[in-house]
């Protein structure tokens, strides 16, 4: 599985993100926004970098930006002390 991130440089979430998958010795290609790919990027409504894929197989699958990868890849515990409100009639 490799994951490929779409960003440009001076850009503190793509570093972020390189970073993010280094941690875990994800392996990664790294493209930087060229106008062919914005107009792309554009199309499919994404505005902001990184722009981050999983390759599974035979296909591409959007993880989204930075937070979106580091939630996939760090998920927040559930918190068992929460207390739940019931509605009192």
């Amino acid at each position: 599985m490799k994951y490929i991130v779409v960003g440009k440089p001076n850009c503190p979430y793509c570093d972020d993100a390189i970073i993010l998958l280094e941690k875990y010795a994800l392996p990664y290609s790294y493209m930087n926004v060229t106008p062919d790919i914005k107009r792309l990027l554009n199309a499919m409504s994404f505005t902001t970098v990184p722009q981050i894929w999983k390759r599974h197989q035979d296909a591409l699958i959007h993880i989204g930006g930075y937070d979106d990868l580091l939630n996939m890849l760090e998920p927040e515990p559930a918190n068992d002390n929460e207390q739940m409100e019931l509605p009192f009639d």
